[in-house]
């Protein structure tokens, strides 16, 4: 996972996670309530799925 110190909040997740030059490098996939912390999972593991399970 990547560690994000932005909240994720309900219906957020499976949204792109965007670094500061408006690149997706990553899937938002959870976060912690009130802590300003969430977790995306990185394009690479994202891609590596698609390919093993999308025709």
């Amino acid at each position: 996972y990547i560690q994000i110190d932005a909240p994720i909040n309900p219906g957020n997740s499976g949204g792109p996670l965007i670094d500061s030059n408006g690149y997706v490098v990553g899937v938002n996939t959870w976060g912690a309530r009130g802590d300003n912390l969430g977790f995306s999972i990185h394009c690479s593991e994202v891609e590596e799925f698609l390919k093993k399970y999308v025709p």
